[in-house]
């Protein structure tokens, strides 16, 4: 298709990807990369046409960065109120683990519990806790109707979002990822900061006991069986070519 010679257009484009999005158990790594293999991926997953860099000469610029998560047990009867009555019921069966109270865990463990990374052309533009960048939209409110979730990862305000001080530039044809990195919360048994016995704390009769593992973060994620979404959209300005 032709082109205009000399003309480009600059759109407000937000694009996005996944580290899991579904029901039920996931295996998402640790240290891995978004962005970056979008080969057989659908708009559900990313809108991004091509893997690790933008396609033909578009450029962008990173304005802003959100972290998407949602947490929804699957563990009552409410969905057998609708959709596929032959697949619902074993969804909602006794094997279904995840409550409500563990969906609502998960916004906190990987909150404080992962830090993600954006790399452009090679270089480590910015790192910080997913907590420090929400996603500045979502569903709000509350009831008392059912066992319903109504969080979103901090306020869902445009004004609630993390503005980076100074924009991030992706240059034509330059790669580009963010990394998701995981960490346990272990013990506090010497660990500095906050060095201690690494016990619970006991009770009148019931002497401290000593915590022999970590709480795994990421395990704790993919262990849970319920509606899980887990992203990173990067918000900002897409240049591309008139057609």
């Amino acid at each position: 298709m032709p082109r205009f010679d000399g003309a480009r257009e600059r759109i407000h484009q937000p694009v996005w990807s996944m580290a899991c999005r579904g029901i039920g158990i996931s295996n998402v790594t640790n240290g891995v990369r978004l962005f970056s293999d979008n080969a057989n991926s659908s708009a559900e997953f990313t809108n991004m046409a091509t893997s690790g860099a933008f396609a033909s000469d578009q450029t962008f610029v990173v304005k802003a960065i959100r972290t998407v998560m949602y947490f929804q047990s699957i563990k009552d009867e409410e969905f057998n109120a609708y959709g596929n009555p032959a697949l619902l019921p074993a969804l909602n069966g006794v094997t279904v683990a995840g409550t409500n109270s563990r969906a609502l865990d998960l916004y906190s463990l990987l909150g404080y519990g992962a830090n993600l990374t954006l790399n452009c052309s090679e270089k480590d533009q910015f790192t910080s806790q997913l907590v420090y960048c929400p996603q500045g939209f979502g569903i709000q409110g509350s009831t008392t109707g059912n066992s319903r979730n109504v969080v979103s990862n901090g306020w869902p305000s445009q004004e609630a979002i993390m503005l980076l001080a100074k924009d991030v530039p992706i240059p034509a044809r330059q790669g580009f990822f963010v990394k998701l990195d995981f960490f346990p919360y272990k013990p506090i048994n010497g660990n500095v900061p906050g060095a201690g016995a690494g016990t619970t704390a006991g009770t009148a009769g019931n002497a401290a006991t000593a915590y022999t593992s970590s709480l795994d973060t990421l395990a704790y994620l993919n262990g849970f069986d319920g509606i899980k979404m887990l992203g990173i959209i990067l918000d900002g300005l897409k240049t591309r070519d008139i057609l």
